[in-house]
């Protein structure tokens, strides 16, 4: 009931200033309101819910165990075909597989730094988000997970000048592991996209086509997009046999 007075606000508003003119009219949907929408247009195809855990090692110190909260509003309508379950923590993915929860399992990775499970228990010793993306890592995530969903970035490879030049070999090497591969997130605004790419000023849409062409070519299994419709239109555009 707290959560359903909250109203949702464009939260780069110098970016996308249209958005914006929107702030405070809708409010936040729940984990339930969400429920009810994929059920509502899940008759003609169905349709799957992503839930990212965030910040699971910090809510569980104040008491919100999140894999606990998780499965309580999710348990009896999750299906092994209609749930992905993400989060940047393992351990929070690993306890609510032990709940019981189907769906399939995701672990996101960030371009630096450490997850924070393995900072609270091991600090300076916590194992890097780099280490988990070796071919050892990624065998070791393949026993636990179903796949990997990393920062667009570690897709993409550009050269001293910021141009854009190719794409990284994670995406195959995962897939070689058995895991399937996310990326996370298109944005059109020239201010996200690599440096040959932008147009105009930071909130004007750059060549957003190139950039997203590129991603796509790497045999992503999905993708991210804070403009949906723009990835949509990049994914048929591929050709026939991609």
């Amino acid at each position: 009931a707290e959560l359903s007075t909250l109203r949702a606000v464009e939260r780069l508003p110098t970016i996308r200033r249209a958005s914006s003119g929107f702030d405070g009219r809708e409010g936040i949907l729940r984990l339930s309101d969400l429920v009810r929408i994929i059920d509502s247009h899940s008759v003609d195809a169905q349709k799957l819910m992503v839930a990212e855990l965030k910040h699971a090692t910090y809510f569980e110190s104040i008491g919100l165990p999140l894999d606990e909260l998780f499965a309580a509003e999710i348990a009896g309508w999750a299906t092994q075909s209609n749930l992905i379950v993400e989060s940047f923590e393992q351990t929070v993915l690993e306890r609510v597989r032990s709940r019981g929860i189907p769906g399939r399992l995701v672990f996101l990775c960030e371009a630096s730094g450490s997850p924070a499970d393995l900072v609270a228990e091991f600090g300076r010793r916590a194992l890097p988000y780099s280490a988990h993306l070796t071919d050892a890592g990624l065998a070791r995530l393949a026993t636990a997970v179903d796949g990997v969903s990393v920062d667009e970035k570690m897709l993409l490879v550009t050269d001293a000048a910021g141009t854009l030049t190719g794409t990284t070999d994670l995406v195959p090497r995962a897939h070689a592991a058995g895991l399937e591969v996310y990326a996370w997130t298109l944005r059109a605004e020239s201010k996200f996209l690599a440096k040959n790419l932008r147009r105009g000023a930071s909130r004007d849409f750059g060549d957003w086509e190139s950039e997203f062409r590129m991603l796509l070519s790497t045999g992503l299994d999905g993708v991210f997009a804070d403009q949906p419709d723009l990835a949509r239109a990049a994914i048929d555009a591929l050709p026939s046999s991609g």
